[in-house]
């Protein structure tokens, strides 16, 4: 496939597309492989024609181009799909990917070039309304998940995340960085391998975990880790308990049968 494609530096404001390297060179790859104008294709063993924005490719491919983990890109695509930014049938053998408003981006129609650019321009305003809205509100507790990803810290917890959970949504960041203003990132990043290690590797079971310790008053690392201690041993002393009771409640039915009770 030869020719260009539109690429507006808006894109570095996309939080989703901007995840990581790995994420926008995804992204790009399905830009860069969407056509232009319609063709003819084969799809599920039928003959279709392929519209603007629309690319047939498989994960093996994407993975083996960009030398990416083919379950990153599995996740990613799931992602892009979940945030509206692509539809995607799939096949025993490969899929069909639509990139939505494809001709708003990539339309050389003047009217859609001033409807993005009002949009942009839009955008813009609303972003300089909200840092005015952050310099007046300093003092308050305002904290906005785009500003956070900046942090190094909050990096390193969705790093952590992205390579033993999965890959983070935004509502997913909103919920982790929620927690980073009351743990330390030793902490969280401890929450999700004590989810790792009991392979239930869902936000829900993180949060789970974080809740208790947050009613234990825990806000360090070495009261985690005692925390969890006390956990395990309370959960083998009510095995314990719960084995006596049956021995006693075995031995009651012995004796009444005994007694002939």
């Amino acid at each position: 496939m030869e020719g260009w494609i539109r690429l507006h530096r808006k894109i570095l404001d996309n939080p989703i597309v901007c995840k990581d390297s790995d994420t926008i060179a995804i992204w790009l790859y399905l830009l860069l492989n969407a056509t232009y104008q319609e063709i003819p294709a084969t799809f599920k063993g039928k003959k279709i024609i392929l519209k603007k924005g629309q690319l047939i490719t498989g994960i093996i491919s994407i993975s083996e181009k960009l030398v990416i983990n083919k379950n990153k890109v599995q996740r990613t695509l799931k992602c892009f799909e979940s945030d509206k930014q692509i539809e995607q049938q799939t096949s025993n053998k490969n899929r069909l990917i639509t990139i939505l408003n494809w001709e708003m981006y990539q339309s050389d129609d003047k009217q859609n070039d001033k409807q993005m650019i009002n949009k942009w321009e839009t955008n813009d305003k609303q972003s300089d309304n909200k840092q005015e809205y952050n310099k007046k509100e300093k003092n308050k507790e305002v904290v906005i998940v785009e500003e956070d990803v900046c942090k190094n810290d909050f990096r390193e917890i969705v790093k952590f995340y992205e390579e033993n959970i999965g890959l983070l949504t935004p509502h997913g960041a909103e919920v982790l960085n929620g927690y980073a203003k009351d743990f330390p990132k030793e902490v969280i990043i401890y929450a999700m391998k004590k989810a790792d290690e009991a392979n239930v590797r869902t936000m829900d079971y993180i949060r789970g975990i974080l809740n208790n310790w947050q009613k234990a008053g825990v806000k360090s690392l070495i009261q985690a880790q005692k925390e969890t201690e006390k956990f395990k041993n309370k959960k083998s002393i009510s095995k314990v308990q719960i084995e006596q009771k049956k021995g006693i409640n075995a031995m009651e039915e012995f004796l009444n049968e005994y007694r002939g009770i």
